[in-house]
């Protein structure tokens, strides 16, 4: 622009509109520049948060001791390798860890959150590791249960839980009956609901008619279990019983080559599981009641090996239902609220009552959660959209992931981004000019450059970028998760193996027997 500038003072021309022209380019250039450091949001504003953003969710290592909140990992800001905090959730509402078997869920995530979380604790514990790695701290803040009925004879502790026991009005009864006969689409529903029906009225003539010691589900699974003549005989004692009179009633006048045939061959079909000696054993009185949970902390871990929870499932559905309207019996709300750790939640099978928890038990002093494993599996139990409420959790977490569907899901919490690229254009005018056949010729050539942005939309990751992201480990015992909490933008973590922390390695320890006495 300079030589522009004197060459038209040289010649007398007024150098403005050169002068001009080069500020708007320069106008020009400068807005380019700001538009491919901060492009407008055309396509999406998705973008990482900063450390400013989750202000309110960083604390340093001296809040590990913090007694209610939840641990997330660490977080570090982009392009920074050491972590300005570690992530404290102590909101309302529930959780969700969508990651696969063997991807460290225990390690990076269960187990450092209960060597320190203060409050009461229901436990689902499939693998019995959870037990052996938090049992003997948290013996420290209050009573230790360990419902295990295939323990075996490890000498580890062994409790019982009759939910007959808490059983107060008929409602109470048919919540137990329902769990033993859950509805199945394959078959009529008229059998189940028969079933159901007399087997609620069985429960409420054992709790109330029953000697005291005999006033457990043990023994309704074996009145339930008689055939012909032993089980008419049983429904004439219920029938002088108004609770139970009128299932009763219905037994005695049923056809006994076909309405009762039916009926003993549905409850044989479903009672198969509650005639295990074990099974029987661990229902046949009550050491833990989970009312209390609320009054003061205590742990209940309920441990079944892997391959028996599809197998049991009638029991844990039974068992963990009475946990879960317990928490509505016992109206007060406790200041560090329950916290149920569901591991390996999908192989219970469809439970649609605690995907319905995250709504009906709102406010009532719980935290839920689920560990699931990828969205294929989520939907193979809960069909159509009736997977989504899980979706509704106040936290979700994702790491681990293989498949491209819960890559993809991912994919979309993090929504898309504007992407601006710089263009460039060119373009060239010759002339010619000749006089005569004989005379001069001349010509003229003008070259012109112009620049300009184009603006692109694309995800903040590609599912193939959150395959590689969170599907596998980074270093020494560590990998990155992907949070999402409600309010905020989703943010990467780092998520440690528990081994990694001293403090967690001062308190890894298992409860033995005998340890198990409280005042």
């Amino acid at each position: 622009m300079a030589d522009a500038v004197e060459a038209a003072i040289r010649s007398g021309r007024d150098p403005a509109p050169i002068i001009e022209r080069a500020k708007r380019d320069l106008a020009a250039r400068q807005e380019r520049e700001r538009q491919i450091a901060d492009p407008p949001p055309l396509y999406g504003s998705a973008r990482w948060p900063t450390s400013q953003d989750l202000r309110a969710y960083l604390r340093d290592r001296t809040a590990f001791d913090d007694p209610r909140s939840i641990l997330l990992g660490a977080f570090s800001d982009e392009g920074q390798t050491i972590p300005p905090g570690f992530v404290h959730w102590d909101g309302d509402g529930h959780l969700l860890t969508i990651a696969p078997t063997r991807s460290g869920k225990g390690k990076t995530t269960i187990i450092p959150n209960l060597l320190r979380y203060q409050g009461s604790c229901v436990v689902l514990d499939p693998k019995g590791e959870l037990f052996e790695a938090t049992s003997q701290w948290r013996s420290k803040l209050g009573p230790v249960y360990r419902i295990a009925p295939l323990d075996g004879g490890s000498g580890k502790p062994v409790h019982r839980f009759d939910p007959v026991s808490r059983v107060r009005r008929e409602s109470d009864a048919r919540a137990i009956a329902m769990q033993m006969f859950p509805h199945d689409p394959k078959s009529p529903a008229f059998f189940a609901d028969d079933a159901v029906g007399f087997v609620t009225a069985i429960i409420m003539f054992v709790r109330y008619k029953a000697p005291p010691h005999r006033q457990t589900l043990a023994t309704v699974c074996q009145m339930a279990s008689l055939k012909g003549a032993s089980l008419l005989q049983i429904a004439k004692q219920m029938e002088t019983f108004q609770p139970s009179a009128d299932a009763a009633r219905t037994i005695l006048e049923k056809d006994p080559t076909r309405g009762l045939k039916v009926l003993q061959e549905t409850l044989t079909s479903k009672l198969y599981e509650w005639k295990d000696v074990d099974i029987q054993r661990s229902v046949s009185g009550s050491d833990v009641s989970f009312e209390s949970l609320k009054d003061r902390p205590a742990t209940v871990y309920i441990e079944i090996p892997f391959d028996m929870m599809k197998t049991f499932s009638g029991w844990l559905r039974v068992l963990l239902k009475s946990a879960l309207d317990a928490m509505l019996a016992n109206p007060r709300i406790p200041e560090l609220p329950v916290l149920f750790v569901l591991d390996e939640f999908l192989n219970i099978g469809p439970f649609p009552e605690y995907r319905d928890a995250i709504r009906t038990h709102a406010g009532a002093g719980i935290r839920l959660w689920f560990f699931l494993q990828d969205i294929y599996s989520i939907e193979e139990h809960y069909p159509g959209n009736s997977w989504r409420p899980f979706l509704n959790c106040a936290v979700k977490q994702f790491f681990g992931i293989n498949d491209d569907d819960t890559a993809k899901m991912i994919g979309g919490y993090l929504g898309h981004k504007t992407h601006a690229v710089r263009t460039t254009g060119g373009s060239a005018n010759v002339s010619s000019h000749l006089r005569d056949l004989y005379g001069d010729a001349s010509t003229n050539t003008s070259f012109s450059m112009t620049e300009g942005v184009q603006f692109l939309g694309r995800p903040l990751l590609t599912s193939d970028e959150v395959r590689e992201l969170l599907g596998g480990w980074q270093g020494d015992g560590w990998r990155y998760g992907i949070t999402d909490i409600a309010g905020t933008r989703p943010f990467k973590t780092q998520l440690v193996v528990h081994e990694k922390s001293e403090t967690c390695r001062q308190r890894i320890g298992m409860m033995m027997q005998g340890d198990d006495k409280w005042p």
